[in-house]
Parts: C-alpha cells; structure tokens; sequence
C-alpha cells in the first residue's frame, strides 16, 4: 500500500532521533546564549539548523513522520534540560577548561 498512510518504521525511528537531536541543540543553544558563550552558541547554531534540513527533506515524503518528530522534540527539550542541570551542579571551572568560550 503507497501513499500518505504507507511509512517505515525505520524511518519513523531515525526521525525520533533526529528529532531528539535537534531539540537537545536547540536548549544547549539557548543555554549558551543566555551564559555568553560565543563559539558554543554559533557551533550549536549550526548543527541545530544541518539536522532541521535533513529532516525536511524527510517530512516530505509523508506527514505522518510529525508524530515520531513531535515524539523526539519533547525528549530532546527533557534531555537538553536535565544536561543543563548535570551541568550547574559541577563547580564553574568544570564548565569550559579551555577558557574560550
């Protein structure tokens, strides 16, 4: 059976990972914008922008993948919160040891 009720599995998947993925680098770059980390928030900015043109070219095959994506952008936004908290918890030198950011 083709059309928009026909997916994959595999692909729905890949989409709850990416989609994991984007929202994780979507907190860390709020994260480091609000800190005022240069380098970090434009190297999160990229990444975040690369995995949201893979995935478009995915959504257009069949509408249907959203669920796995709205799936990975609420575990992606959790996980990304729960590493800024691991974070906060280390002492302020553990932070950035290269002192560039």
């Amino acid at each position: 059976m083709h059309g928009i009720l026909h997916i994959s599995l595999a692909v729905g998947l890949c989409v709850f990972a990416a989609t994991v993925l984007l929202d994780f680098l979507h907190v860390l770059f709020v994260v480091f914008i609000v800190s005022g980390r240069r380098v970090l928030t434009a190297t999160t900015s990229m990444l975040w922008r690369v995995v949201t043109m893979l995935l478009i070219t995915v959504y257009l095959h069949s509408l249907l993948y959203l669920g796995f994506a709205a799936a990975g952008i609420r575990t992606g936004a959790f996980l990304g919160m729960k590493f800024r908290k691991a974070r906060e918890t280390l002492p302020p030198a553990a932070h950035d040891a290269s002192g560039v950011c």
